[in-house]
């Protein structure tokens, strides 16, 4: 796990003070739902740091279980997480202005314990100094991080995102690379290849799709074999938007995929934002087949991954549907063809749904720009009473009125509000978006 970047607002590293990016890691060997976890202890403990009388947090168990994402009330699965975290190495190497070696290595916690509902935790001193030094540290967006569904890709990201100030990461040596991301005891992932299409860029995708920031890889060669990762950073504020308001969604395939398949509501959205009805129907059919020739691993609890990870890759056939007509085109075309023919046609109708909600989100911008501020607090009002029952996303919304800037993810779905109030609904102007560019 490395120490993700500073989100926008807060004193990011300039590209003069480059060298002081360092390198702090926890090594990628806890799941996605421990390192979610880690992050929100983290965000719990953060503004105490500085008390050196404060040597141990507490946080509700609710709290902790609600903001990591976890969907169940099992709190041995918490227990075990966080014995785990009391074991995860933490190993930091940073050159200081002086020129000077600055090496240690701790664990992620240093003591964990639950009594009465409440889970108390502490840090090592010296990761307590490191974690609050801003050069080394920033916090990220925990609605951000609570979409992932992938380690890999949440760990990538986290590693990415705090060089965000200066567009680009340093060139990762493919060991330290594998220790980051959690596979450097699997020895299938020694061939480059295999770890770039299984791992790399599985994890680029997800990233590009649901998080605040686009990367694109670049590999570093010596005597044309791959040694090193290095990745380009973008701002990508319509990742985020991807979710559009609930009036426009299909409400049967939304409860479907939720009863059916067992995705959140928050990854059944994102499905139908993301993908075309089609599409989704054909994978449903897919998985459902799968399911019952007992093909999915860990039966039904593996159905939601299996088919967020199916929906994703496009490694389906489609049958009976407008993008079935356009593969065949009147022709039998080969297998090979028909494969790439099919993800070219899901990569492009991704590629203009982004497209629009960029549109979409300029768009919101300029109506709230250009409101008087009656109106402006009425909207204010109205979504906060959509938050009912949402502390975390209650929190957030207030820290945005109260300082203007905040949680990306708090702000987007206020854009979402506005654009369901002010703007043509999202189907039907994506229709005319998408004929606009037949034109």
């Amino acid at each position: 796990m490395g120490m993700p970047a500073a989100t926008p607002g807060q004193n990011v590293l300039a590209p003069s003070v480059r060298k002081h990016a360092g390198a702090i890691h926890i090594k990628n060997d806890i799941s996605c739902l421990q390192r979610k976890a880690w992050n929100v202890l983290l965000h719990n403990a953060y503004d105490d740091f500085p008390d050196v009388n404060l040597q141990l947090h507490t946080i509700p168990v609710r709290d902790l279980m609600d903001l990591a994402g976890f969907d169940s009330k099992n709190v041995k699965y918490l227990k075990d997480a966080l014995e785990d975290m009391v074991t995860t190495k933490i190993k930091w190497d940073i050159i200081d202005h002086q020129g000077k070696s600055d090496w240690g290595v701790t664990t992620a916690l240093a003591s964990a314990s639950i009594k009465d509902g409440i889970c108390s935790y502490a840090y090592s001193p010296q990761l307590r100094t490191k974690l609050y030094n801003p050069e080394f540290y920033a916090r990220i967006d925990l609605l951000i991080i609570s979409r992932f569904s992938s380690g890999h890709a949440l760990a990538l990201y986290e590693n990415c995102a705090r060089y965000r100030a200066i567009n680009q990461t340093p060139i990762l040596p493919l060991p330290l690379f594998r220790e980051l991301l959690g596979v450097n005891n699997t020895a299938s992932y020694d061939e480059f290849k295999i770890l770039n299409r299984a791992v790399i860029q599985p994890a680029i995708k997800e990233i590009n799709s649901i998080s605040d920031i686009c990367l694109e890889v670049e590999l570093q060669r010596e005597k044309r074999k791959v040694v090193g990762v290095k990745f380009r950073i973008q701002e990508n504020v319509q990742g985020a938007l991807a979710i559009d308001s609930p009036s426009s969604f299909n409400h049967e395939l939304l409860r479907k995929l939720q009863d059916d398949f067992c995705l959140t509501e928050t990854q059944a959205k994102e499905a139908l934002a993301l993908h075309s009805e089609d599409r989704i129907s054909i994978v449903m059919e897919y998985v459902q087949e799968k399911y019952t020739e007992g093909k999915i691993k860990a039966g039904a609890k593996g159905i939601a991954p299996y088919f967020l990870r199916v929906l994703r890759d496009g490694d389906v056939k489609l049958a009976k549907t407008g993008l079935d007509k356009l593969l065949q085109g009147g022709a039998q075309a080969s297998p090979k063809a028909a494969q790439a023919g099919q993800q070219s046609l899901l990569q492009d109708d991704d590629a203009v749904r982004r497209e629009f909600n960029a549109q979409r989100r300029s768009e919101v911008e300029l109506l709230l720009a250009g409101m008087d501020s009656e109106v402006r607090n009425s909207l204010n009002d109205q979504f906060a009473a959509t938050l009912v029952g949402q502390r975390l996303m209650l929190k957030k919304w207030a820290e945005f009125l109260a300082k203007g800037e905040g949680s990306a993810m708090v702000v987007n779905n206020f854009y979402m509000f506005v654009a369901e109030k002010l703007l043509p609904p999202y189907e039907e102007a994506l229709e005319l978006y998408r004929k606009s560019l037949g034109a």
